[in-house]
């Protein structure tokens, strides 16, 4: 069993409330250059319908909660996760966060260009942190939003939302603690996918005795004609309505059932990484 991550905290908002669109030079001349050798501009009225939601605000309400219970001491890491830019492109939202929440001696950075897996990328990076003993305290943000300067197929066409999650870890267990990692796998897999996925179901079933009323399975809709033969009960997620934050708002949706295994899964064709994390609650 590995015993290098504990999830001290999981949560997670949807911001859906507008706000309003506040012209800046600096940002529009910005937004025109970088779109003008496409053959496209700045869409003013598309704009001024959008949410307006930046990664600052959305982070600072996934992290005041925490802050106010005094759980940020002692964080020395926090990693950012998106795959849609900030709509404000003048901050260094990570930098900022360590500054206004006083965590000092504390690193950063964000993982992007990833599409949807950047979270489980971030996810990994943190555990590999954690394992080397070069971290001690973490937190995760992923963050979506909806607002872009001119018109985006995947995000206009669908009901995509502005959302963020947030993930407290720890390196060592704490009194705080309701999930462990179990287990891990993280495989480019260009080739195919079923395989792989019904290797490490049979394995992982075996090993850890991950019966029906045991687990639950939070997996990516393009690992759906991979899992129809499995004995837990399975939760998909796809990218109509969330992208980064989607396998931890389907977790966290999870938690009512109180299971004992939370076992995620992401595969997509675009991205073909093959993911697999197996947690256990300490709250069974």
């Amino acid at each position: 069993m590995l015993a290098n991550l504990y999830v001290e905290h999981l949560d997670y908002h949807c911001f859906t409330q507008q706000r309003p669109y506040l012209f800046d030079e600096l940002v529009h001349r910005f937004q025109q250059e970088l779109l003008q050798p496409h053959g496209l501009h700045v869409d003013t009225a598309l704009l001024e319908r959008s949410s307006h939601h930046s990664f600052l605000e959305m982070s600072k309400s996934l992290l005041d909660p925490l802050a106010v219970q005094g759980k940020l001491e002692g964080v020395d890491l926090v990693v950012l996760a998106y795959c849609t830019p900030d709509v404000n492109v003048t901050d260094s939202v990570v930098c900022h966060l360590i500054h206004q929440y006083q965590l000092e001696g504390a690193n950063g950075f964000a993982i992007s260009d990833m599409g949807m897996a950047a979270s489980w990328t971030a996810l990994q990076v943190i555990a590999d942190r954690f394992y080397t003993g070069s971290s001690q305290k973490a937190i995760l943000i992923a963050l979506d939003q909806t607002t872009f300067p001119n018109r985006i197929a995947h995000v206009h066409d669908r009901q995509l939302r502005d959302a963020g999650s947030i993930l407290l870890m720890s390196r060592t267990a704490s009194e705080e603690e309701s999930w462990s990692l179990v287990d891990r796998m993280y495989r480019y897999s260009p080739q195919g996918i079923e395989g792989r996925v019904n290797d490490t179901v049979a394995s992982w079933s075996l090993e850890y005795s991950l019966k029906e009323e045991r687990a639950v399975i939070v997996a990516h809709r393009s690992l759906e004609p991979c899992l129809y033969w499995v004995d837990q009960p399975v939760v998909y997620y796809d990218a109509d309505t969330h992208l980064v934050t989607a396998p931890f708002i389907t977790w966290h949706q999870q938690l009512k059932g109180a299971p004992e295994y939370v076992w995620w899964m992401h595969y997509d064709d675009v991205h073909p990484f093959y993911y697999s994390a197996l947690f256990r609650s300490h709250q069974v």
